[in-house]
């Protein structure tokens, strides 16, 4: 079967906390382009030079925006990713009763 993956105990809490540092990141490299561009700003002009001054004006809301929508992101993970352990530990603890409860005598090739 192609397309296999493994999903180890951690890696969904692990992502999440990925996320939540990245949050901070995008929003700061957003401020970064903005002040980047800078330089450029005398040689826009028409359509451009508009999108960049709306950028401009805007990169403060855009950069909140940002970090708050990955926050909420991060959030779903962590909120998943307790799911997927509780769900971990049903499936044992299921196993477990399930096997408690088997009859295995029936499955014996050799004699009695």
């Amino acid at each position: 079967m192609a397309g296999r993956w493994k999903m180890e105990k951690t890696a969904l809490g692990d992502l999440a906390k990925q996320t939540g540092t990245g949050t901070q990141d995008l929003g700061k490299l957003v401020k970064d382009l903005v002040l980047a561009a800078e330089p450029l700003k005398g040689k826009m002009e028409g359509d451009g030079l508009k999108a960049f001054q709306n950028l401009k004006d805007n990169v403060d809301s855009i950069a909140d925006a940002l970090n708050g929508k990955l926050g909420t992101i991060a959030q779903a993970q962590q909120a998943m990713a307790k799911t997927f352990e509780g769900g971990m530990g049903e499936i044992a603890n299921t196993a477990n009763q399930a096997q408690k409860s088997g009859d295995f005598d029936a499955a014996r090739f050799g004699k009695s």
